[in-house]
């Protein structure tokens, strides 16, 4: 029988109902991978801020280590597990070599001895990821790299358990592999993986479990040989599944983007594209390279080489973000979190404001009454009720933080949309937000171009899909 090594008893986190953590039950064994998955806010990330130390439980105990911890304590730190999440918990100005082996219980003595450092990162780069070298900063990686790291930390530390928090979503084909393969290196150095999602799909053929959680506890245990997932959405969600998204074209003839022997970043080379208003354009790229540099290259944050843009029927040289929003050019980057919406500020003030110097062009919008009537009017379709209308939006959860903010671009109305992998991390009822808020965009007249990793998120929201293949856009039948 395998050895148990994480059990958490009818765990609660929160002052009262409803818990964010709700008579939570988990048990981890020696060398097993299992994947939580559950919708946003059901508290599989809360989990993550509880080994890491910075939330106490409030009932139940969790027994570690051979440690307990009851109600009242924070969970303890130390080597024998690792987190790694969205935020990278390595030491950004130090070495590969310095953060693998910097927490290692190999030393001697007190001391750190720099050549063993130097050798041992050395022998665990040189086997599971030889591209990076020690001597590399960890700020000169890619978060991918960073990653590998953090797991061979794990290894060198002779972690018992590694939980990670939803990190494959940027990740290209080729990554997916080289983690999945680490990951099963730890497996059989007997290490255990917690892997937190929201969609199973990634570590279905990995994981020993699939444990569905909905509300802060967990509703059903699958193992590899039952799993469904028909029924594992259906537990995510509660009650009757959304449909499979539908919708019609509103292509019109006029174009508002076409780009003409351009070359951009690293990879893209003599790219012919054009969209027209109302039309959803999607770029894949297996490896989630290619269509990234092209897309932020419209917005300065790539290099041009070479080529002509026309937007709007005039010849277009991008700078900055701010400058492509001031040519009513609007933008949704892959990561949402806090860096999209002023958390200290209402709703309200959140969908008007950073719109209001163009529709006040008759300073009509300034009069306090019509924002109110304003915000009134979508109140209901953003799940708002009255008395929290005048609420900072940190109060709200991560499907009301994405509708203000799609729905403050949809207001902006901008002539063309671009989108970073809008769908990264969303699970069932967050996508279809996203798709809805697409579909009215397109519908409203904006060209819409969307970047993604996975070709099932562009399938149900785009006119046409280009591949990426050696630089080169290929348009998918």
């Amino acid at each position: 029988m395998k050895k148990e090594i994480l059990r958490m008893e009818t765990v609660y986190i929160g002052d009262a109902e409803p818990y964010l953590l709700n008579n939570f039950c988990l048990s981890m064994y020696e060398g097993e991978i299992v994947n939580l998955i559950g919708l946003s806010g059901s508290g599989k990330t809360l989990l993550l801020h509880y080994f890491y130390g910075n939330v106490p439980i409030d009932k139940g105990r969790v027994v570690w280590n051979e440690k307990e911890f009851g109600p009242g304590k924070c969970f303890v730190p130390e080597q024998k597990l690792i987190c790694i999440g969205q935020e990278s918990s390595l030491v950004s100005k130090m070495t590969v070599a310095e953060n693998i082996c910097i927490l290692s219980r190999k030393k001697k003595g007190s001391f750190f001895i720099k050549g063993n450092i130097s050798y041992r990162a050395k022998l665990l780069l040189s086997q599971y990821a030889p591209d990076i070298r020690p001597d590399m900063l960890v700020e000169e990686l890619t978060p991918f790299q960073q990653h590998v790291v953090s797991l061979l930390r794990a290894i060198e530390n002779e972690a018992a358990l590694v939980v990670i928090d939803d990190i494959f979503q940027s990740y290209g084909y080729q990554e997916v592999l080289k983690i999945k393969t680490l990951l099963t290196e730890l497996k059989n150095l007997k290490i255990s993986i917690l892997y937190e999602s929201h969609r199973s799909d990634f570590m279905l053929n990995l994981s020993d479990r699939i444990v569905v959680m909905r509300k802060g506890m967990n509703v059903r245990t699958f193992y590899q040989e039952d799993y469904n997932e028909e029924l594992c959405k259906q537990l995510l969600v509660g009650n009757e599944l959304p449909k499979a998204y539908t919708r019609k074209s509103h292509m019109q003839k006029e174009e508002i983007l076409r780009l003409s022997d351009f070359s951009c970043g690293e990879t893209m080379r003599d790219v012919d594209l054009h969209i027209n208003k109302g039309e959803v354009v999607g770029l894949y790229d297996q490896e989630n390279y290619g269509n990234k540099e092209l897309v932020l290259s419209l917005i300065g944050e790539c290099a041009i080489n070479k080529g002509m843009i026309q937007y709007q029927g005039k010849p277009y040289v991008p700078k900055n973000l701010d400058f492509a929003i001031q040519n009513n050019i609007g933008y949704l980057p892959r990561n949402r979190n806090g860096v999209s919406l002023v958390e200290s500020m209402s709703f309200m003030d959140n969908l008007f404001l950073p719109v209001m110097k163009k529709t006040s062009r008759f300073h009509f919008i300034n009069e306090y009454a019509v924002l109110n009537f304003l915000s009134n009017e979508y109140m209901e379709e953003l799940g708002i009720t009255e008395k929290d209308k005048n609420r900072n939006v940190r109060c709200f959860d991560s499907y009301i933080h994405n509708s203000i903010l799609l729905t403050r671009w949809l207001l902006f109305r901008p002539s063309l949309m671009i989108c970073v992998e809008p769908c990264a991390n969303a699970d069932i009822l967050m996508q279809n937000i996203i798709y809805d808020s697409l579909e009215k965009m397109s519908e409203q007249g904006s060209g819409v171009l969307i970047s993604a990793s996975d070709l099932n998120e562009l399938k149900p929201i785009c006119d046409r899909i280009f591949t990426i293949q050696q630089g080169k856009l290929m348009l998918l039948d």
